[in-house]
């Protein structure tokens, strides 16, 4: 699914199997949708969004539906934080005043979050900010002070509340809008800058194999035999993981690469 972001309301979906585009309706839309924010939901569905408005979009029927609007404001001024699909199904909406809310997306009910404040008890900001999701469904998330933007924090979410990542980046820059993340297959997260520097967020051993039995991919069809070099068809669920691991601010989606290994 992709948008026009600037200069008018227009989408469309790509059928990967034809290679074909179809124009989905956005009578829905009121802003343009470069300050919004998405996820992909269990169901395929997609999760929208913005200062004004809540859908979900259909992929089967090219249609979207309403889904309410946060209980919480997240728009102070009309700037979203990431937007990031938890295991457990539910979306951790953030937004630029420090509040946050969540969406049941098997329920299709918004709950409200906790208001992330920094230690000098100011709100966060998680504009222009990156969050990813850790083997136990918690959020890491990193926020400016909005009263001090040169001081940052992280903060590890946990469905219900939030708690400080007291150690720090040995490389940590002044704005978290210099800061992209992404889920490594260990587990960890690797965080890079605009200045280059690299560091990566080692959680606690708890916290890497906290997850659920039930999130592991499973094989269901597989070769017996294989040769190195050959291509070879394998089928199953859960691939992809469950979800797409990685979000900054509302501009981008970080996917997580498919975590199957072949080992002989």
């Amino acid at each position: 699914l992709i948008f026009d972001p600037i200069s008018s309301n227009l989408a469309a979906a790509f059928d990967s199997k034809t290679l074909t585009w179809t124009k989905v309706s956005t009578a829905f839309k009121k802003n343009p949708v470069y300050e919004c924010s998405l996820a992909l939901l269990p169901d395929g569905f997609v999760f929208y969004t913005d200062p004004d408005i809540t859908e979900i979009y259909n992929p089967n029927t090219f249609e979207w539906y309403t889904a309410g609007k946060p209980t919480t404001d997240l728009y102070k001024p009309a700037e979203m934080g990431p937007s990031i699909l938890r295991p457990d199904g539910t979306v951790f909406v953030t937004g630029k005043n420090g509040n946050s809310s969540i969406f049941d997306s098997r329920k299709g009910i918004w709950y409200p979050g906790p208001t992330f404040m920094t230690p000098l008890n100011n709100p966060c900001s998680f504009s222009e900010t990156a969050a990813a999701v850790l083997p136990n469904g918690n959020v890491l998330t990193v926020c400016n002070d909005i009263y001090n933007s040169g001081d940052i924090y992280w903060y590890e979410f946990d469905g219900k509340d939030y708690h400080s990542v007291t150690s720090r980046p040995p490389t940590s820059p002044q704005a978290t809008s210099q800061l992209h993340v992404i889920v490594l297959p260990t587990g960890e997260i690797l965080q890079c800058s605009i200045s280059n520097y690299v560091d990566i967020y080692t959680p606690s051993p708890t916290t890497i194999r906290g997850f659920e039995e039930s999130w592991r991919p499973v094989v269901t069809y597989a070769p017996l035999e294989v040769g190195r070099g050959g291509t070879y068809k394998i089928e199953g669920v859960l691939f992809n993981g469950m979800t797409q691991g990685a979000m900054f601010g509302d501009d981008y989606q970080g996917a997580v690469a498919p975590t199957i290994t072949a080992r002989w």
